[in-house]
């Protein structure tokens, strides 16, 4: 066993220099052997002929002892070319770095290799590299040269190449997956919606940048009648206020509530209430809670030519069966209004009485759908008839009032024929004027005597249907003539009754 004389490492045989610490060995001992190898090829080179072959000879020589391929053969394999690397001088023996090369001959592609893994690689992973046997193991026959000679050759020496120590390796702690809070842990199906609801934010600000909100109207445009307003270009999901002209407020049908905006920039709301409007020029305004923009939009409202029918055309006593009479109260009387089931919108009227004072009416106004009656109840108080009324009714935004009379006739009253006795010098009768039950209104009357000397008392007064009235009609007796008196009702009628002397 062989040692290092620098570390005192055991050195395989042959070895040249130290694997561990690299140091060169002497190689003395090897020299007369290496040198004894070479007599002896010298010696069968001598026995060939001819000076071409003796050359031919030598380079197989050569090209055998450094391990390289033969001229003339197929070119072997990598791993017959051993990479010997740092390997010291030795007497005689030429050093191999890499991978040879003879004249013309083709140089061994890449790094020999051994047993299917390149050279290279074996002396990276510190082996020790062999090439192979060229020469027989103790004990064997020596292996025949292509020209059937024996290679008395002794081997070469084997050369172990320098092996680095292992890198040394360093506990890492293994990497962990550290969880980073943020858009990371945000799952993919909420940021999806956010990012659209962004890029169609953008779009729609960037659309009411450049149009501004506007209003379109559709419905009936008359007074009464239901309007559908539109809006678009508005601050989407904001709320609007609508005012009428100079911030009259506006009646909604819907919504109930404030108007909000969708999220496309639009609203839609139902106006009512038309029939308060007065008919012409109307401006709607749409005033954006944030954002302060106004949409506008003017319009003329139209008449309403609808008109409302009463049940009744005309109020005519006595005896009208939608009037009753109620002696000292007056009159009692009703009617129903309506509207066509066809018309447009609503209808607003009012009613109001002319002709006699101190009527009352109920209701005095009111609203009508489309096919809605109304009742209306008309107070009229007792009075001298005859006498007239008339009712009109009027519409906001609509055409030609509907008139409605009331009337009553004059009392029918009487007087019974009476005697007539002197006295003082005059004939004196005493006569009752009487007014008939079924009679509605008060009588008023007024008597005169149709020749001088009639005395008349009293002369005038208003009697109620079923009162009676005493007139006292005295005329002279001496000298006596006959002659009349009248009594003149409110109607202008005169009734006259003849005076005769006795």
């Amino acid at each position: 066993m062989q040692r290092c004389q620098n570390c005192g490492t055991e050195l395989p045989e042959n070895a040249q220099f130290c694997g561990q610490c690299g140091f060169t060995r002497s190689v003395t001992t090897n020299t007369q052997t290496i040198s004894s190898n070479f007599t002896n090829y010298e010696n069968m080179t001598q026995q060939s002929t001819g000076g071409v072959q003796k050359e031919e000879e030598e380079e197989r020589r050569r090209r055998m002892l450094l391990g390289l391929p033969l001229l003339g053969d197929a070119q072997p394999s990598a791993g017959n070319a051993p990479m010997v690397q740092g390997s010291p001088s030795m007497g005689g023996v030429p050093m191999i770095q890499g991978t040879p090369s003879s004249g013309s001959m083709p140089m061994a592609q890449g790094s020999p290799s051994i047993g299917g893994a390149p050279a290279h690689e074996l002396y990276n992973a510190g082996m020790s590299y062999q090439p192979q046997q060229l020469f027989p193991a103790p004990g064997q026959t020596p292996p025949l040269n292509p020209y059937g000679e024996f290679n008395n050759i002794a081997p070469p020496p084997t050369y172990h190449p320098f092996t680095p120590p292992p890198p040394t390796y360093h506990p890492v702690e293994p990497h962990r997956p550290v969880h980073k809070k943020g858009l990371r842990s945000i799952p993919i199906w909420v940021v999806i919606p956010v990012v659209i609801i962004i890029i169609i934010g953008g779009i729609l600000g960037t659309i009411l940048i450049f149009l501004p909100p506007s209003l379109s109207i559709s419905g009936d445009t008359i007074s009464g009648g239901t309007l559908n307003l539109h809006g678009i270009h508005f601050f989407p999901a904001g709320t609007v206020t609508l005012t009428l002209d100079n911030g009259q407020g506006l009646t909604l049908v819907s919504p109930v509530g404030p108007i909000t905006v969708s999220g496309t920039g639009t609203f839609d709301a139902t106006i009512g209430g038309t029939e308060n409007w007065s008919v012409g020029q109307h401006t709607i305004h749409a005033q954006e809670s944030s954002g302060g923009r106004n949409g506008e939009l003017s319009f003329t409202l139209n008449a309403n030519h609808t008109k409302v029918t009463p049940n009744v055309a005309s109020f005519s006593s006595p005896g009208d069966a939608h009037c009753a009479y109620h002696g000292n109260q007056g009159w009692l009387c009703q009617s129903t209004i309506s509207t066509s089931a066809s018309a447009l919108g609503k209808l607003v009227w009012s009613v109001a009485s002319s002709g006699l004072n101190g009527i009352t009416i109920t209701p005095t106004s009111g609203s009508l759908a489309p096919g809605q009656t109304q009742q209306v109840t008309m107070a009229i108080p007792n009075t001298v008839c005859p006498a007239t009324a008339t009712f009109t009714f009027t519409f906001k935004g609509g055409e030609d009032p509907v008139s409605m009379k009331w009337s009553c006739a004059t009392p029918q009253y009487y007087w019974n024929a009476v005697n007539c006795p002197q006295s003082n010098g005059d004939d004196v009768c005493p006569i009752v004027v009487q007014v008939t039950a079924k009679s509605e209104g008060l009588l008023s009357w007024t008597a005169y005597g149709n020749s001088s000397g009639v005395l008349i008392n009293p002369q005038s007064g208003t009697i109620a249907p079923g009162q009676s009235q005493p007139i006292s009609v005295a005329f002279p007796t001496n000298p006596c003539t006959n002659t009349s008196w009248s009594i003149k009702d409110t109607s202008g009628k005169v009734y006259t009754a003849n005076l005769t002397c006795h």
